[in-house]
């Protein structure tokens, strides 16, 4: 089966891709593109590859802190993203108009395995298609199933991020950082979590309760749970207030940055925040929240709230028996300040070997 895909993948891009590239319907194609992103002949590009057009806010948060960081370094170079939607349709385009000298970035997040694979399908695309360009993966977290379907993807990406020599991987735990240096030729750094970079400014009044839980692919709690730990928040909180760091895509794609400030408005107003999400935890972090962190299916949750464990406002738990006592220590917490100097630190130093080359 693997040799038939083999063939396949030959023939589309010896035989197929080459003729369409010939076409007038791809000349007009890569037109459009040039066009659309503002692709100047003497000018410099950073591509963000990937980015969100769902819902989740997190991603979304990470594909902000990112646009931050080179806008900030890199003031005079033409940056651009393209999302998951635009991505299939526009990628040969910008194959044809990209230099060798302008920079891809695949966006952060924690989908580099084999449970999304849209997003790691752009990141092998991006790789094959751009082998003489630098090629920058955001901190990601790393999770292949222990089955035969993801020891195949596994394979998969193996073989495709090592061809490539000038790719450069970023890991945020250590528990992907391992996994990645053992799979990758390519270096291996192991990053925080972008967002962890960005400070909001909320205010101070903070009324109730947030409980933010998954109700996805990597829900862990049942519904008796949930209504456990709602019962223990009651003692203590008037109101209670149910959420979740996704949203529809309808809404997102209305307003992305409305709906992320108000997300983050929401938490920042929280006297206290019960989640297993990882961003729903950064995002307390980034705010000065008080949160309870339950802990995830995998590793990714625990692994990232290590780089914040210093933050006495933040609290992770194994086991829920442990939450009603951890809530009332938490209510003893008067100042919640984030501190992020060491990572923001981290950062500057990665975008200034970014821009040395």
């Amino acid at each position: 089966m693997n040799f038939i895909n083999r063939i396949k993948s030959i023939i589309y891009y010896k035989v197929f891709q080459p003729a369409y590239n010939n076409t007038i319907g791809f000349r007009k194609k890569v037109y459009a593109v040039k066009n659309k992103y503002k692709i100047e002949k003497n000018r410099n590009n950073i591509v963000i590859l990937g980015t969100p057009n769902h819902g989740n806010l997190g991603d979304y948060a990470i594909n902000v802190a990112e646009r931050e960081l080179f806008a900030d370094i890199f003031p005079d170079w033409n940056i651009f993203e393209v999302d998951l939607t635009d991505f299939p349709k526009e990628i040969h385009a910008l194959g044809k108009i990209l230099s060798r000298r302008d920079i891809l970035v695949l966006t952060g997040g924690g989908n580099l395995g084999n449970q999304y694979m849209d997003d790691e399908n752009v990141r092998r695309e991006t790789i094959r298609l751009f082998p003489k360009n630098r090629i920058y993966i955001f901190p990601q977290t790393c999770y292949f199933t222990k089955d035969t379907g993801g020891n195949e993807e596994k394979k998969k990406t193996e073989d495709i991020y090592n061809k490539h020599r000038y790719l450069f991987i970023m890991a945020r735990d250590r528990q992907s950082f391992e996994e990645m240096k053992a799979m990758f030729r390519a270096p291996v750094r192991l990053m925080p979590d972008v967002v962890l970079t960005m400070k909001t400014d909320i205010g101070k009044e903070r009324k109730g309760a947030v409980i933010l839980l998954r109700n996805d692919i990597e829900r862990k709690y049942t519904e008796e749970q949930e209504k456990k730990i709602e019962s223990i928040l009651k003692k203590y909180y008037t109101d209670i207030e149910r959420t979740d760091t996704e949203i529809s895509s309808s809404e997102f794609l209305k307003n992305k940055d409305g709906c992320l400030k108000d997300k983050l408005t929401q938490i920042g107003k929280a006297e206290v925040v019960v989640t297993d999400r990882l961003h729903g935890m950064v995002f307390a972090a980034i705010t000065g929240t008080p949160c309870i962190v339950l802990d995830n299916y995998n590793h990714k949750v625990r692994e990232t709230y290590r780089w914040i464990s210093h933050l006495p406002y933040i609290s992770y738990l194994t086991n829920l028996s442990l939450l009603e006592e951890t809530v009332k220590d938490l209510r003893m917490q008067k100042e919640c300040y984030y501190e992020n100097g060491e990572i923001s630190g981290l950062y500057q130093n990665l975008m200034q070997e970014i821009k040395n080359g």
